[in-house]
């Protein structure tokens, strides 16, 4: 009996294959042997796309809560497999279709004593944010402050959230920041692999940041490659840190077409604000700031 089959005899695999989390095991050589249709359902690969394969092989490739490669020196299963312990950890997965999913992970090791394999079991879900936050999408979807190619929101949306915030830091003093981010190189997707290629970049950078911010900060798409990030009741130390988040999470996101992997990156101008200021001036300041990282060579988050 093959290593992976022997080891599913271990697991209570029809129970898995019910669970709403999704579910898979690796052997001793932490190659997948068990994929469940809930692990499908949430990151769109199929079993036939992992089985035999390993998860750092261009797959869900973990990334920890600040948006570093977990698979070089922190892989969740091997830790658990090491120390025979359970271990849980919020993580992010890699999506087929190239963006970060926030997830809860637990990971339990498998023994089987009789032929001495091993392995690991790993169960995920989606970190769901508030249910307001869904209600509040849907209505801003009916009275069209979403952009059409990425479903976050368009400069109409911007405009109330950038009020609301003067308006905050106004009335209680609650700073915040503005991130501009733009897509470094992005003419080169469209003339490389054509326009269609070059708006699924553009989505896959929307679904990244929109999943991975928090329900009280904001996403918009300002402009063809561009995007205007809110971040409420932050101080300076928090906006850096959440916009090198972003650009890690940005980096690491990608998508297959044909015989290419299509990967991306961002130059980020992030901008403190503590003190009332007209959007007109802090956009310039953004937009200077992330001009500074282009001449740098792209990739990175000038703050100011």
């Amino acid at each position: 009996m093959a290593q992976g089959e022997n080891l599913l005899t271990c697991v209570p695999v029809p129970i898995l294959d019910s669970l709403i989390e999704g579910a898979y095991i690796v052997d001793s050589d932490f190659k997948i042997v068990y994929w469940n249709k809930a692990a499908e359902s949430i990151t769109g690969f199929s079993k036939d796309d992992v089985i035999g394969r390993k998860c750092s092989d261009y797959i869900l490739i973990h990334l920890t809560s600040d948006g570093k490669n977990a698979c070089v020196k922190n892989c969740p299963m091997k830790k658990s497999a090491s120390c025979g312990r359970k271990l849980q950890d919020s993580m992010y997965l890699r999506h087929k279709q190239g963006h970060r999913v926030p997830v809860l992970i637990k990971t339990v090791p498998i023994t089987q004593t009789e032929n001495a394999s091993s392995g690991v079991l790993e169960l995920f879900s989606v970190i769901p944010k508030e249910s307001e936050t869904k209600k509040e999408v849907e209505r801003l979807r009916k009275i069209a402050m979403l952009d059409n190619l990425t479903g976050i929101g368009n400069r109409r949306l911007f405009d109330l959230n950038f009020s609301s915030k003067l308006n905050e830091l106004s009335r209680f003093k609650i700073s915040f920041a503005l991130l501009f981010a733009d897509i470094d190189k992005f003419k080169l997707f469209n003339d490389q692999y054509g326009h269609p290629v070059g708006d699924r970049v553009i989505k896959m950078i929307a679904n990244t940041i929109s999943e991975n911010i928090r329900s009280i900060d904001s996403v918009c798409r300002w402009g063809g490659e561009e995007y205007v990030i809110l971040l409420s009741n932050v101080n300076k130390e928090q906006m850096i840190f959440t916009a090198e988040k972003l650009r890690n999470l940005i980096s690491a996101s990608s998508f297959a077409h044909r015989n290419s992997v299509i990967r991306a990156a961002v130059s980020i101008g992030a901008v403190f604000v503590n003190k009332k200021s007209s959007k007109a001036a802090l956009l310039r300041k953004a937009d200077k700031l992330m001009f500074k990282c282009k001449s740098a060579g792209g990739n990175c988050v000038t703050a100011g």
